[in-house]
């Protein structure tokens, strides 16, 4: 999409995809820019002057200026470690809210099983009262009194 609504006519190069051997000028241009040849720290091209054709020597001179100067790559350095530092909060962030959100759910998972087991317990005591009801109302005891003693509602005592 960025490529169709451009209105000048653009070459786009992809650096990562040029070819490992050089044939034309715009790829070994390219090579001063070829993220593959960095060094050990991320930001520095491991470009040799001796394999830059002689042609573009002044352009890798030049790209190569500011890593010479000590007080920006500490700037390079110091970004790059923010960066780094910036990246790990962030996942140890997400890790913390991953866990968050376990401990969430198996706290809901368990109030969902205590309500079940504590409506399975009410259910249970209502079983042993209508029991123990009818074992009362047999004996003679009024349905006001069986009511009383087992805390079951006067029109439950009735439907017994």
């Amino acid at each position: 999409n960025f490529i169709d609504l451009l209105t000048h006519r653009c070459y786009v190069l992809q650096v990562r995809r040029l070819p490992k051997k050089r044939r034309t000028r715009i790829e070994q241009f390219m090579t001063l820019f070829n993220q593959a040849w960095i060094s050990e720290e991320d930001y520095i091209l491991d470009l040799d002057i001796d394999e830059i054709p002689e042609e573009f020597r002044d352009v890798a001179r030049y790209l190569r200026r500011p890593l010479q100067d000590e007080d920006i790559r500490m700037r390079l350095e110091a970004e790059e470690e923010f960066e780094d530092m910036i990246a790990y909060h962030e996942a140890k962030s997400e890790a913390a809210e991953a866990k968050a959100d376990e401990a969430e759910a198996k706290a809901n998972v368990a109030i969902e099983q205590a309500n079940a087991t504590k409506a399975k317990a009410q259910e249970e005591v209502r079983q042993v009262s209508i029991m123990l009801a009818r074992v009362l109302k047999q004996t003679g005891l009024s349905d006001s009194e069986v009511a009383a003693q087992t805390g079951l509602s006067q029109s439950d005592i009735e439907n017994l």
